[in-house]
């Protein structure tokens, strides 16, 4: 909970988990299947509010594509705002979707967009990126829905103002973070390095195919419909009419594309002018949209063949889709979390009861401000020690340079002649092997012993690539530890 006062995400998020919690209490699977209920929401919304616009295999097309997703299926077991924002996501779909058709009724037209007018103001208070999705979700409604243009305009202006009031005067002056330099790099090639990997965590290999299949048979469709007008009865398998028909709904596909695309070319251009902030997360905060436009693209596929092609076609694309359902082995895995483990490893050690344990934050010193040590690490690995024993969070630009916080060179030098607890130090998040070489020696300089090498022992901690093939990800948790023979 110390975490989030110092989080750069606006709190909106935090008014429904906190009266979660208070039913449900705040314990490790409370918190994740908080998000595993929004996760599993944001699809139900999806699939219940399009009824109209998409045909059934569509719309179950698009549910399978999200939740056999990467970005879905962690997000759904991560306690933090993303499933949240992913139900909020699908909620400004459906109620667009319910605009659109209702194209010959002007009041319930209104009435909706009404109701959007707060929703979007309420989901730019969920996460940035939400707020990027409002504003492009206003902006395609502006071409579509002319007669309420004005409403459409004031709605815009209070989003982005109310967003902008809130970083100017609450997480500019009171977040840990400097939102100018942090962890998130300036620059193009971090940007495609991003865009890159929301696209494999929205759609894996299988689920690609599953979308270039459909792709294929539009592209093939046009073609026949185009070129082969008079063919034998082998080519009426795809109908004459259907891209004609297919006008009517050009607006879901605008939809379905349209907003990730203006959404995620204003977080881009933020983040070049205003402060870093491009993810692989926050780009696919947009996600039920996409479940949207490919949901359209199977319908305007797919959708529109009759006789035996679909079915052959729809066998195949439905084992494309289970062989991406792959993803939920990794839950029958027995362990994926370094910050669990290592404080398990610790509990282990008896003579660490009661005794400072150093917690190395791998965090540069200037992209946060005073006070992010002590109220984020500590409190981070701290929760995890379950009041087994104390952090200590030290940093390692500080140790590394010969600035290691007072006291901190007798308690190593003491653990390494042998007493109390052997652990010299912690790190359990963006850490690699390539680091831990530069922390033993800064953290043996600290202790003024800088040739005992021999005597610190290496215990590392990995999380699983999920999928079949169950391998480990590189190592990122580590601990230091004085070889005593054993632990």
């Amino acid at each position: 909970m110390n975490r989030l006062l110092t989080d750069t995400h606006p709190p909106a998020f935090y008014v429904p988990l906190y009266i979660y919690t208070r039913v449900l209490g705040d314990s490790d699977f409370s918190l994740r299947l908080f998000s595993a209920l929004c996760a599993t929401s944001a699809v139900v919304v999806f699939l219940a509010a399009t009824g109209r616009a998409l045909s059934v295999p569509a719309r179950l097309f698009g549910g399978a594509l999200a939740t056999s997703s990467a970005f879905w299926f962690y997000q759904a077991q991560n306690a933090r705002d993303y499933s949240f924002s992913m139900l909020c996501g699908s909620i400004l779909a459906a109620l667009c979707v319910r605009i659109l058709l209702s194209e010959s009724d002007d009041q319930k037209r209104r009435l909706i967009i009404f109701a959007i007018a707060p929703f979007s103001v309420f989901c730019a208070f969920v996460h940035f990126y939400l707020m990027f999705v409002s504003l492009a979700v206003l902006s395609v409604l502006f071409l579509f829905v002319p007669k309420q243009r004005i409403i459409l305009i004031i709605t815009f202006l209070a989003v982005f103002a109310s967003s902008a009031a809130y970083v100017k005067f609450v997480i500019d002056r009171y977040s840990q973070f400097n939102l100018v330099s942090n962890w998130i790099p300036h620059g193009y090639g971090w940007i495609f390095q991003q865009l890159k990997i929301a696209a494999t965590e929205s759609l894996n290999r299988a689920t690609a195919i599953a979308v270039i299949v459909c792709l294929a048979v539009i592209v093939l469709g046009w073609r026949r419909t185009t070129q082969m007008r008079d063919e034998s009865s082998a080519a009426k398998l795809l109908e004459v009419r259907w891209l004609k028909n297919s006008i009517d709904l050009d607006w879901l596909i605008v939809l379905g594309f349209g907003v990730p695309l203006i959404a995620n070319l204003g977080g881009i251009v933020s983040s070049m002018v205003i402060s870093p902030n491009v993810t692989d997360r926050n780009l696919l905060v947009c996600s039920p949209f996409l479940w949207l436009g490919f949901a359209r693209i199977y319908d305007l596929g797919p959708g529109r063949i009759r006789g035996p092609a679909r079915t052959w076609i729809d066998a195949g694309l439905a084992l494309l889709l289970l062989v991406a359902s792959s993803v939920v082995v990794g839950r029958a895995l027995p362990s994926s979390e370094t910050f669990r483990e290592g404080a398990q490893w610790i509990r282990d050690i008896p003579a660490c009861r009661s005794q400072p344990i150093p917690v190395i934050s791998m965090t540069d010193p200037k992209f946060i401000k005073p006070g992010f040590m002590p109220t984020v690490v500590g409190a981070q690995y701290g929760y995890y020690l379950q009041g087994f024993a104390p952090t200590w969070p030290i940093d390692r630009v500080h140790i590394a340079d010969g600035h290691a916080p007072a006291g901190l060179g007798g308690e190593l030098a003491r653990r390494l002649d042998g007493e109390g607890c052997p652990v010299l130090g912690w790190v359990a998040h963006d850490a690699s092997s390539q680091d831990v070489p530069s922390l033993e020696q800064a953290l043996l300089i600290a202790a003024g012993r800088p040739k005992s090498a021999g005597q610190v022992r290496i215990q590392d901690f990995a999380v699983y690539k999920l999928g079949f093939d169950r391998r480990k990800m590189p190592p990122t948790g580590f601990i230091l530890f004085a070889d005593r023979g054993g632990r």
